[in-house]
């Protein structure tokens, strides 16, 4: 019976009804709150991984809001026709299709710290090119296709990324949260590019802005990497120690 009660409070709900009845209401409630999963992300050293992750999602969606919101009428001020200009635009929606299926092969075949780097990367040139292209519709149409195969790819891609780094009891929320947080904040993106337009900034300057974030969130991916890769050396270390006494 003893070792049966023993095993039924290591149990957390029966320990926070444990502590309850002893009175001891200050360390029940804060059992309680490491219980809840937002809090989760940030137990167990995932603190790092949560805020930049956080940081990937909010700096890619601050891009991806900004384009398709203004992208057809960025195109329209290089004098080409509205109908054209939409046309043009529409490569991007095209280009982030072809992304959402490649990326995801492309990271289950060379992980994700390996292709969302190189994706940021070059979605960053291609955002920065547009303003640069003139009126050349075929050159402007693949440079606009590729940066949406990054841009909306990557988006994806990201939250596969994110769902990998969290514990299978708490991956939905990691992965909601990250999302929740960073369409809150990305909501400048569209605002911002509003302004830069009432403003009359060159075209080129307003699409070189823009390039920014997906470069920051290329450094931001390696970093993560880096976290990730020393999270898991400093897990498997007393693994491996612990297998070293045993054996000896």
């Amino acid at each position: 019976m003893r070792n049966s009660s023993i095993r039924a409070s290591s149990k957390p709900g029966v320990r926070l009804f444990q502590l309850l009845a002893e009175n001891r209401v200050t360390t029940a409630l804060a059992l309680w709150v490491t219980k809840l999963r937002p809090v989760q992300l940030f137990t167990d050293s995932r603190v790092a991984i949560t805020l930049i992750l956080w940081v990937i999602f909010f700096l890619n969606l601050t891009v991806l809001n900004l384009l398709n919101s203004w992208l057809p009428t960025l195109v329209d001020t290089t004098g080409l026709p509205l109908e054209q200009a939409l046309r043009i635009a529409s490569s991007f929606q095209f280009g982030g299709l072809v992304g959402v299926i490649s990326m995801g092969m492309l990271a289950d075949r060379f992980g994700f710290f390996r292709v969302l780097p190189i994706a940021f990367l070059v979605g960053g040139v291609a955002v920065g090119l547009v303003g640069s292209v003139g009126a050349s519709i075929v050159l402007m149409v693949a440079i606009i296709a590729v940066a949406g195969f990054c841009n909306i790819g990557c988006q994806l891609t990201d939250a596969a990324m994110a769902a990998s780094l969290y514990p299978t009891d708490i991956r939905g929320t990691g992965v909601n949260w990250a999302h929740g947080v960073a369409r809150f904040g990305s909501t400048i993106g569209p605002i911002l590019g509003g302004f830069m337009l009432d403003q009359k900034w060159p075209l080129q300057d307003i699409f070189l802005t823009f390039a920014v974030p997906l470069v920051l969130a290329s450094g931001c991916v390696l970093l993560l990497g880096t976290v990730v890769a020393g999270r898991q050396t400093s897990d498997v270390g007393p693994q491996i120690s612990q297998v070293g006494e045993r054996t000896a």
